[in-house]
């Protein structure tokens, strides 16, 4: 086994001794033998019950120096374990406690420390060739790159650690959202036939609606952080957004561009994965992208938070097909309801020129964020969390006028 670790390597010991469902758990069974009708001399009581005692206390430190072995995982930890089975696979320090969700290549499960109790997603990939995995581990590594550099904002995950382990790369994330991704939270929204304009006293409905109407203000507000940072995340969708705790979160970097020691955000040629309906359209051509395909694809994202609160079905339509297939068909600008001001009052000037055709007509996100974080009507709403209120962004002043709704 190999340890790159923030901090040295100390053999642990044991942290808690709240009872654990892993191997080392000790029943009361094993450890405790149920007590027996006894006929004899008081010496021979004393003498089996000695050795009872010596066995119960062999047991006890026999799972204590088991669960002692079991490896941690520090905060910036990467192991890298020898074999797919075997004694190290074995010491690993999680617990599986339910699947959380699966794709082609990878799989997320929340997992339960064994010294600590505290829970993580476990995100593995399985399966790789030989051949790949140099790079795939350096991907992966790539990932946990970025994130550590965007670990200080309250709207994306943050690693706690990573492992490779035969041909299975894996890596620990934290928090476990408990509301799920944005697109299964939308569906079930939907589901409920929840809306915002319902006159509804169903306190779920109201909190999922404040969850979703703070959203988008949020989002762009952790995109203008991650850009500032020299970081593109490239698939921006409702399926790498979180929540938790009510709070929207970006995850999966995995195509993620740091480019800071490029100089410039704009790369070329082949695209490595993406999600076709929400890619801008320089993306799918293949063309010269940048930055403001992120602000594109967050601009599809903000539409169908829109959606579903909306309930409008007209709109829900138009927007059946891919994003950049309705730019196309709409080039003087995508359709808005009015009822869109009622709701995102502000964003209604802005998401059209998010999903502008010409990427370099759309506003940054430092732009957006600003706008919203500047507005005086807007600084003291409720629509927008106490952390990003609080979060100041620089930008360009002169975009930041371009995009008020007055000169529109």
């Amino acid at each position: 086994m190999h340890r790159q670790a923030a901090y040295p390597y100390v053999n642990p010991v044991l942290a808690s001794t709240r009872p654990l469902a892993t191997s080392a758990t000790v029943s009361s069974a094993s450890a405790y033998p149920a007590t027996t009708r006894y006929s004899g001399t008081s010496s021979d009581f004393s003498a089996s019950a000695n050795r009872n005692d010596e066995q119960t206390s062999s047991q006890l430190t026999n799972a204590e120096s088991e669960l002692t072995q079991h490896l941690r995982i520090l905060v910036g930890d990467h192991l890298e374990l020898d074999g797919t089975n075997g004694p190290e696979t074995d010491l690993l320090p999680y617990e599986h406690v339910r699947m959380l969700g699966h794709g082609g290549t990878a799989s997320v499960e929340m997992v339960r420390d064994v010294h600590t109790g505290s829970v993580y997603a476990r995100k593995v990939v399985k399966n790789v060739y030989s051949r790949n995995m140099r790079e795939a581990k350096q991907a992966l590594l790539n990932e946990v790159k970025v994130m550590k550099r965007l670990v200080a904002h309250h709207h994306v995950v943050r690693v706690h650690g990573t492992y490779t382990k035969g041909r299975e790369l894996a890596m620990i994330l934290d928090p476990v959202a408990d509301g799920g991704d944005l697109a299964s939270f939308l569906q079930n929204y939907r589901d409920q036939g929840f809306s915002w304009h319902k006159d509804s006293t169903n306190k779920e409905n109201l909190a999922q609606n404040n969850i979703l109407r703070k959203a988008p203000y949020c989002l762009v507000s952790a995109l203008a952080f991650i850009h500032k940072q020299t970081i593109r995340h490239k698939d921006i969708k409702p399926q790498n957004i979180l929540i938790h705790r009510g709070r929207v979160m970006y995850t999966d970097f995995g195509l993620a561009y740091d480019f800071g020691d490029a100089g410039r955000s704009t790369t070329t040629g082949y695209v490595q994965g993406m999600t076709r309906r929400y890619c801008a359209p320089e993306v799918i051509e293949r063309g010269s992208r940048n930055s403001k395909s992120d602000v594109f694809s967050l601009g599809c994202v903000f539409i169908e938070i829109y959606l579903a609160l909306a309930d409008d079905a007209e709109h829900d339509r138009i927007y059946r097909e891919v994003y950049h297939e309705v730019v196309y068909a709409h080039p003087n600008g995508i359709p808005l309801p009015y009822s869109f001001i009622r709701i995102f009052a502000l964003l209604r000037a802005v998401v059209p020129k998010m999903m502008r055709k010409d990427p370099s007509l759309r506003p940054s996100a430092c732009a957006v964020a600003n706008l919203i974080l500047t507005d005086e009507s807007f600084s003291k709403s409720p629509d927008l969390c106490v952390e990003c209120s609080g979060f100041s962004i620089s930008g360009d002043n002169n975009e930041l006028l371009r995009l008020l709704p007055a000169t529109i």
